[in-house]
């Protein structure tokens, strides 16, 4: 007859064994990380990463920039197209894009804090894109923001390490997905610049732009392929987050008390991604949620603001899109000139 103390013995190997499996795929997984390092969040750099985080790099180039811009761009990767030599042409005034990607209305604050505080630059104007899931009530602060000390210290203190915030941030399939992307690239040759950040922060799609101008590019594929991930933004978000509401009045407090003039507006989306997310999430009442609070907002601060959300928007063009929340050169330049006339 077997002991009942068997099982048990048996049930507590199996238990132990796969805590250390577990154990063991984790440490090996931070390690490919840390050493692919495929979105150079890390210090090493035996590989080229795909991308460079984005808000070291503009607070870099700004600090290189040879002029003090008088004009500063805030937002997320959907304004990061917006054309400092438009800008120039119109106002005659120097302008400087520190949107960064994914960025959140804290971002923005830390951006500008940082500027004017650190970097001694007071702007004669910010431009602000005011994305809606910015606001988002069910995202914590982007770790890469919390990485970035020189940014991160305007909001907070981190109780632990920014390198421990990047870690965990980076146990995710999509991480592990742009370590292979990394190492296949290795093996067989890195694909030609997709695109390019100019000295005055704005990002330029090189393969986009060629392929449009060869007639190759495929519109409805590349929304097809960020649309899941565009609605997942929405997914979880059930209201506009008083907290990054009130980042939102802190910038314009800084501005007001500095005699800044702010232009903001909310970010175009095309026709299939603004119909996809307003059917599978709250994007709609999170919208007129966003325009009655900036309607609000105008009885105690001056500013311009457009709603630029719909693609019918003052002409533009429903297939002037990269992909389902990015606009092309010619929809970025009619924002600027909306905002600007």
């Amino acid at each position: 007859m077997n002991s009942p103390e068997r099982p048990r013995k048996q049930e507590k190997k199996f238990i132990l064994f796969f805590l250390l499996s577990a154990l063991f795929f984790l440490v090996l997984v931070i390690l490919a990380n840390v050493i692919i390092n495929p979105r150079s969040e890390f210090s090493t750099h035996i590989f080229r990463p795909l991308i460079k985080e984005a808000r070291a790099e503009k607070i870099d180039l700004l600090a290189a920039f040879k002029e003090k811009p008088e004009i500063i761009i805030l937002g997320s990767s959907n304004a990061m197209m917006l054309n400092n030599s438009l800008i120039k042409e119109l106002t005659n005034e120097t302008s400087f894009n520190a949107a960064v990607d994914a960025a959140r209305i804290e971002d923005y604050y830390a951006m500008l804090r940082y500027i004017m505080e650190d970097m001694h630059i007071k702007p004669k104007k910010l431009i602000i894109a005011l994305n809606i899931e910015a606001f988002n009530n069910n995202l914590e602060v982007d770790p890469r923001l919390i990485a970035e000390k020189r940014l991160y210290s305007k909001i907070a203190q981190p109780i632990i390490s920014p390198k421990i915030n990047i870690i965990i941030s980076s146990l995710n399939p999509y991480y592990i997905q742009d370590d292979l992307t990394v190492l296949r690239y290795s093996l067989t040759g890195y694909p030609a610049n997709f695109s390019h950040v100019t000295p005055d922060g704005s990002v330029i799609y090189d393969k986009w732009n060629q392929e449009k101008l060869l007639g190759t590019f495929n519109l409805d594929a590349e929304i097809n392929n960020s649309l899941n991930s565009f609605v997942a933004r929405f997914r979880y978000m059930t209201n506009l987050s008083p907290e990054r509401k009130q980042y939102l009045e802190d910038i314009l407090s800084i501005a007001k008390a500095n005699n800044i003039a702010v232009l903001m507006f909310i970010p175009m989306i095309s026709p299939k991604g603004l119909e996809f997310v307003k059917a599978e999430t709250k994007y709609e009442e999170m919208h007129q949620d966003l325009l009655k609070y900036i309607d609000s907002l105008k009885q105690k601060y001056d500013f311009v603001f457009v709603d630029t959300s719909e693609a019918g928007f003052y002409n533009a063009d429903p297939n002037g899109f990269y992909d389902v929340a990015h606009v092309d050169q010619g929809n970025a330049d009619l924002i600027v000139r909306v905002l600007l006339s």
